[in-house]
């Protein structure tokens, strides 16, 4: 139907595909192609924790960046690394 379809978009749009760490600054790339990458310093984010899946606030504007979740990353055992390298606390 066309509800469930646009539950699927709209989740899309704020699920990363990629996420790029380089020196202080990270790379969010989303699943949905139409949304442009976005690109903040490290010390911008604030990383929640929750049992399968983080989700990542901008700092400055309190606005939501989006969600990752640990089952969908290529590389499972680098979870931890990630989260390690996103978070400022």
């Amino acid at each position: 139907s066309s509800i469930s379809i646009l539950v699927s978009i709209k989740k899309a749009s704020k699920e990363f595909a990629e996420i790029i760490i380089e020196d202080e600054k990270i790379k969010f790339i989303y699943l949905n192609k139409m949304k442009t990458p976005l690109i903040l310093s490290k010390d911008k984010v604030k990383i929640n924790l929750h049992e399968d899946k983080i989700e990542l606030n901008n700092l400055v504007t309190n606005s939501f960046i989006g969600r990752a979740y640990k089952n969908r990353i290529v590389e499972p055992e680098k979870w931890n690394e990630l989260i390690e390298s996103i978070d400022n606390n």
